[in-house]
């Protein structure tokens, strides 16, 4: 294109500004940034813990391809011209470095329903504005992976749903493009999370159901359970009491297929610290535990009469005690690995 003064039919003063050049303009990198890609899903561990709507055909399909910077809509004008920082309430295409966009524009940015292809693959169809995606929306990763929902300022923000190509699922709130507010989350093999979301991840109270049967109803931070819930397993045994990092620690309630019953401490999964296990048959012990195990001081009653009352050791009479039997008579003095040595 010439700019300048003819005389006679031919160009005098003013310069040649070449197609290319149009896509030099300072506003290119506007159109074509994406929203921000952090859509790796963090796969929680299990411990703690879209619906596809049909699309449109997209509209860069009613483009001819051979023209750089023009197009047409049936809601908008045909844009004018080459400088597409002057596109101002039309419908246009612009190719940048970095992909394409086809859509309406205004004030020189796409503004309205437009469809942005980048160069790595990745799409999104949806409303636009001051050049960034603002409103409705479908965003299509190239793996595959898929956004279908509200957009702020670039980012996902409101409410929607991403479908993995694992075969994982969440529907939900998003702010700043993060798992945020209520929404429920659905792994490929089954296990699914439903409850608060806070930076990305389950943070809050919430449920999970595991594809084993297994459940937990609590609280959670950072994607595992911690603080008060209750785990029950699919053979109906219950914990109730506190988690931290996904495990069964301070204090709390198991209660066993079968009857049995612990009310204590724990510590990383684990009876650890004061506890009373009470077995189904009426036998009870009522001390202390380290690592799972009775160690330390501690009373055991048996059904029978019999009774204990001394030191243990790995789930054994162990040190200083006193055996007394139903009848009255009584061992008193060393025991080891669960026998009495001497007095």
């Amino acid at each position: 294109r010439f700019v300048g003064e003819f005389k006679d039919g031919k160009r005098q003063r003013g310069k040649i500004i070449p197609a290319k050049d149009v896509a030099r303009s300072s506003q290119v990198t506007t159109i074509a940034e994406k929203p921000a890609d952090d859509k790796k899903k963090l796969k929680e561990d299990r411990n703690s813990v879209a619906t596809k709507s049909k699309e449109e055909k997209s509209i860069i399909d009613t483009i001819n391809p051979s023209s750089q910077t023009q197009g047409t809509s049936a809601n908008s004008k045909k844009c004018k011209g080459t400088d597409f920082t002057k596109y101002n309430n039309c419908y246009g295409e612009v190719k940048t470095p970095k992909g394409n966009y086809v859509g309406e524009f205004k004030s020189g940015k796409p503004h309205g329903q437009g469809t942005v292809v980048w160069n790595s693959g990745d799409k999104y169809t949806g409303e636009h504005k001051k050049g960034l995606s603002h409103g409705k929306g479908t965003y299509t990763w190239a793996n595959g992976d898929k956004y279908i929902g509200e957009f702020k300022e670039g980012k996902r923000h409101g409410k929607g749903t991403i479908s993995f190509v694992s075969g994982d699922k969440y529907v939900g709130g998003f702010e700043d493009s993060k798992k945020e507010g209520e929404g429920t989350y659905t792994w490929a093999n089954g296990d699914k999370y439903v409850g608060d979301h806070k930076n990305d991840k389950p943070n809050g109270r919430g449920i999970i159901t595991f594809a084993n049967g297994d459940s937990y109803d609590g609280k959670h931070k950072n994607g595992k359970m911690h603080g008060k819930g209750i785990y029950v397993s699919k053979d109906g045994s219950k914990y109730e009491g506190s988690f931290i990092n996904g495990q069964r620690h301070g204090k709390g309630t198991a209660i066993f297929k079968g009857g049995d019953k612990y009310v204590g401490y724990h510590s990383k999964g684990k009876f650890h610290g004061k506890g009373t296990y009470t077995w189904a048959n009426g036998d009870k012990y009522v001390g202390l535990y380290e690592n799972g195990n009775k160690s330390g001081k501690g009373i055991s009653t048996w059904a029978n009469g019999d009774k204990y009352v001394g030191e243990h050791k790995n789930n054994k009479r162990h040190g200083e005690g006193k055996y007394i039997f139903k009848d009255g008579r009584k061992l008193v003095g060393i025991f080891r690995d669960g026998d009495f040595v001497n007095k």
